[in-house]
């Protein structure tokens, strides 16, 4: 799990989530959100987040690719949703 600025910057991110991409939680927030995305679904990523962000959907869900630190690829399925503080 992350918490996900709408820059796409990391704010925060769990043990899990740094345990199954093998970075820790610093660099993951170094990294963000393009940084671990695989570069073939970045768009996708990014066009589903934009709508989320003008209000046009509640939540997406998406199966992309990640990278793991080692440069592994893996895949993921991704459940995001809005938080407004």
């Amino acid at each position: 799990m992350a918490v996900i600025s709408t820059d796409l910057n990391l704010i925060r991110a769990n043990a899990a989530l740094c345990g199954l991409l093998g970075y820790s939680e610093q660099e993951l927030k170094a990294k963000g959100v393009p940084g671990i995305t695989h570069p073939d679904d970045m768009m996708t990523d990014l066009e589903y987040a934009r709508r989320l962000f003008r209000g046009e959907v509640a939540s997406y869900q998406i199966e992309k690719r990640y990278i793991k630190k080692t440069g592994e690829i893996i895949w993921g399925f991704l459940t995001a949703s809005l938080v407004r503080d």
